[in-house]
């Protein structure tokens, strides 16, 4: 069962990331689907990514407790952004830039669990 944990948490974060990605990407373009349904994705891909994360902390501990942070800083970012004023928009492009570096670390610290 420990094998098959990393490739549990790195399927689920690849899938609740892009899923949640791409509704982030419809909500912002159309107003089109309800915003909690991308904040739910996105909340599971932040669980994912921080199971990964613990696994990870003996392999690859920096990249590990980057990963873990990214993750955390996602949602706490993409909360800020309900608050509006002038700078939602950078505040949106730090949302989806850190999301894509959770995402990206995500799949750095896999790799390294696959490769021990």
């Amino acid at each position: 069962m420990k094998q098959r944990l990393p490739t549990i948490f790195i399927m689920s974060a690849r899938l609740f990331g892009t899923v949640a990605l791409i509704l982030g990407i419809v909500y912002w373009a159309t107003y089109s689907i309800p915003l909690h349904v991308h904040m739910a994705f996105g909340a599971l891909f932040v669980l994912a990514a921080a199971g990964l994360a613990g696994l990870a902390l003996g392999r690859a501990p920096k990249q590990a407790i980057l990963t873990l942070l990214l993750a955390l800083l996602v949602p706490v970012i993409g909360m800020a952004q309900l608050q509006g004023g002038e700078s939602r928009w950078l505040l949106q492009v730090l949302h989806v830039a850190i999301a894509l570096g959770a995402i990206a670390y995500s799949e750095i610290i896999a790799k390294r669990l696959r490769q021990a």
